[in-house]
């Protein structure tokens, strides 16, 4: 059955019918549908007629076209154009938006805009043609092990009662569904040769410890976003199977592969790529700014999961900034992100370091609110830098203020006295794997030359 309660064309998508084809333009691509003759075509234009009216009673439809689009049915038809993200949920109230019509909204942001924007995932490219090596899967491995691990508390942190049995229920079946899939992981890495001690020590990847912050703020403060970026953590069942593909064929020992075919196949048989439709099912009326919102949250998110790529691959995280560029940002931006995460950590602190920290506060309060621009990989570094924080502050106090004191003696360029374990591993890493200079290629050298 189709997901909508009453479906519509969504916004911006426009079509034309030309022979026995029905193309559709969306802001950065065309789809087209063959169809087997034209009077199937016709049939097809005069239920998009309907679709952009948002008047569609599929019984009706069915009876009085259904003999020209056979051998399918209007509810085929309109399966594919969901499958492909072309489908919103109307709305009788303009300002008001139901939880259906927000995730398809999203959906259709996220495929048909926020995709084509960046450059095809290089990672996620090599899975999908199996061209990708058992270095980088074994990297890949250690980072799905730490968001698995962080996947509890994030989750925990969504367990309320939300006035509405239906979405209660439905947010706690999922935390209960995702429950114990670290312990897969891990055995997949100690199959990998790992012992426990390398696992424990391991920190992960900047990138993955941004997303689940990110995830973290969302379960905290706005169920939509963090709705939505479960829906896009957890992907398609199309995704798990071509993972599958790739560890059935990599020539990796069955101790290290056996455990994440397992949760693979958890994932496609829970149909767990479908969550985030089945919350949001739950919800009856969301607002236009919240939609805003989530699409903003979409955007960054992909940004940040997708850095981690190059890394994965085995090349240098953010070839674009070095130790300089990094300290310069940092020093416009640091006090921007203490304005961001001292209310956070002030609730938690004893009442001297809170009263330190009032203090500091104070002293930012004229300073605006922190904006990145994501397309610049300095910035989106401090993106992730401020999520990070935010996360330490909210959950491990004395490893937040640490590291805060770190980054300010980082900037003045005195000698610090912080060790490795002092500070937030992910940071403490991603400064350290940055490149003293800016990386010059043979080409720019012999431009230079």
């Amino acid at each position: 059955m189709i997901y909508q309660s009453n479906p519509c064309l969504a916004q911006d998508i426009k079509y034309r019918l030309d022979r026995q084809q029905l193309i559709f333009i969306t802001p950065s691509e065309s789809f087209t549908i063959d169809f087997e003759n034209e009077k199937m075509v016709q049939a097809a234009g005069e239920i998009l007629k309907y679709l952009k009216d948002a008047n569609v009673n599929i019984s009706a439809l069915n009876e009085r076209l259904g003999s020209a689009m056979h051998p399918y049915t209007v509810n085929d038809f309109l399966c594919i154009l969901d499958e492909q993200h072309l489908l919103s949920d109307a709305q009788s109230v303009s300002d008001v938006i139901s939880g259906k019509a927000f995730i398809c909204e999203i959906e259709n942001y996220y495929y048909n805009t926020v995709l084509p924007a960046f450059e095809q995932d290089e990672f996620s490219r090599k899975i999908f043609t199996k061209t990708i090596d058992t270095e980088s899967i074994k990297r890949w491995s250690v980072e799905y092990y730490h968001v698995t691990r962080a996947a509890e508390r994030v989750l925990t942190a969504s367990l309320r009662d939300y006035g509405n049995d239906d979405l209660t229920m439905a947010i706690r079946d999922f935390f209960f569904d995702e429950v114990g899939h670290e312990k897969l992981l891990r055995r997949s890495l100690l199959g990998f040769g790992m012992s426990d001690e390398e696992i424990e020590s391991t920190s992960p990847h900047l990138c993955t410890e941004a997303t689940m912050a990110m995830l973290l703020k969302a379960a905290h403060f706005h169920l939509p976003t963090f709705v939505t970026l479960v829906a896009l953590m957890e992907g398609t069942s199309e995704e798990s199977q071509a993972y599958i593909d790739v560890l059935e064929n990599s020539g990796l020992a069955p101790e290290a592969i056996r455990s994440q075919i397992v949760h693979e196949k958890i994932n496609i048989e829970g149909e767990h790529g479908n969550e985030g439709r089945e919350i949001f099912s739950c919800i009856k009326a969301l607002s236009v700014n919240d939609l805003v919102i989530a699409k903003k949250a979409v955007r960054e998110f992909y940004a940040v999961r997708r850095a981690i790529t190059p890394w994965l691959l085995g090349d240098i995280s953010f070839a674009g900034v070095d130790k300089v560029l990094f300290l310069q940002t940092l020093n416009e931006m640091l006090p921007q992100l203490k304005m961001s995460t001292l209310p956070i950590a002030i609730p938690r602190a004893t009442l001297t370091q809170s009263d330190k920290m009032v203090k500091t506060l104070c002293t930012l309060k004229q300073l605006p609110v922190a904006k990145f621009d994501i397309n610049k990989d300095n910035e989106l570094l401090m993106l992730m830098l401020e999520n990070v924080l935010w996360k330490a502050a909210c959950t491990d106090l004395a490893r937040y203020m640490n590291t805060l004191e770190w980054l300010e003696q980082l900037v003045q360029g005195t000698i610090s006295a912080y060790r490795e374990e002092d500070i937030i591993g992910s940071v403490w890493n991603a400064w350290h794997a940055l490149p003293a200079l800016p990386l010059v290629d043979a080409g720019q050298l012999l431009e230079q030359l």
